[in-house]
């Protein structure tokens, strides 16, 4: 009987498992489409361009606050300049590393709530 219980417990708490890896994909996706709408809307020299300059400069060997200087933690730069090295550099490459960023993030957020 005991044995019973326990498959019956291992079973709910699989499908409860998968529901929730179900809903944090559905949340995923609906996110990167929402930042994928902006994917080809023009450059924000200010932020966007001096973001992925930065990036350019990391994926070319330079290091954040000896060769280039940007207010923020360099963990974003360091990801995109890999993603440069690994894609090519590229306003496209920036932008899908960035949306791909903002969805994990918002799935992040949503799995943090729940």
């Amino acid at each position: 009987m005991a044995d019973v219980r326990r498959t019956e417990k291992q079973t709910l708490n699989r499908r409860a498992l998968l529901g929730e890896v179900a809903l944090s994909l559905i949340v995923f996706l609906l996110s990167l489409g929402y930042f994928l709408q902006f994917y080809d809307k023009g450059v924000d020299f200010n932020d966007e361009g001096a973001t992925l300059y930065i990036a350019d400069r990391f994926a070319q060997g330079d290091l954040l606050y000896r060769d280039a200087w940007w207010p923020w933690t360099p963990g974003v730069y360091y990801l995109l300049a890999l993603s440069f090295k690994l894609l090519g550099t590229s306003i496209w490459t920036g932008r899908v590393v960035t949306a791909l960023i903002g969805a994990l993030t918002t799935v992040v957020i949503y799995r943090l709530d729940s």
